[in-house]
C-alpha cells in the first residue's frame, strides 16, 4: 500500500469494473486471465449484462479502451507499459506482465470486496476524482 505504484493500479481496476464499453487490448498470453476475470464480474455482478471485450496481439503493451465516453473519459483510459501514455490515462509504469499482474490480483481482490456495488469498498479516495497528474508525480518522486 505504500508503493506510489498502488493508487493509480487501484483506480485502473475501479475503472475495469466500473465503465461499461471498456475494451481490452492484451497480449494473447493473458486470454486465461481476461476469461477468469470477466467470470469473476459476472459472478460477484449478477446483473451486468455488458462485459468488457477484448483484442489479442503481440503487443508490449495493455490498454483499456473506453468506447463510449463516459464520466469525461475517453480513449485509453488504463495503460500499462514504460511508454508515457496522454495526460489522462491512467499508467501503470511497469513491465507489462507485472503491471498485468498487479492489475489482475487488485480487481480480484476489489471484486471480492463488493465493489462497485457497495459504497467504500473501492479503497481510500475512491469516491474522489482521479488526479493523474498528482499520481504520475508520486511515481516520479519515488524513482
Amino acid at each position: 500500500m505504500d508503493n506510489p505504484l498502488w493508487p493509480v493500479v487501484r483506480e485502473s481496476a475501479r475503472r475495469l469494473l466500473r465503465l461499461d464499453g471498456i475494451h481490452l487490448e492484451i497480449p494473447f498470453e493473458f486470454k486465461q486471465d481476461f476469461d477468469r476475470v470477466v467470470l469473476a464480474m459476472a459472478d460477484s455482478q449478477p446483473s451486468r449484462t455488458v462485459f468488457p471485450s477484448v483484442t489479442y496481439g503481440g503487443n508490449a503493451t495493455v490498454q483499456l479502451i473506453l468506447l463510449s465516453p463516459e464520466e469525461s473519459l475517453s480513449g485509453t483510459v488504463v495503460f500499462i507499459g514504460m511508454k508515457e501514455p496522454k495526460k489522462n490515462t491512467c499508467w501503470i509504469k511497469k513491465d507489462v506482465v507485472e503491471g498485468w499482474k498487479l492489475l489482475m490480483e487488485t480487481t480480484h481482490e476489489l471484486l471480492k470486496a463488493g465493489y462497485p456495488g457497495c459504497l467504500g469498498c473501492g479503497g481510500p479516495h475512491s469516491e474522489l476524482p482521479w488526479d493523474e497528474e498528482k499520481s504520475r508525480q508520486r511515481i516520479q518522486n519515488n524513482e
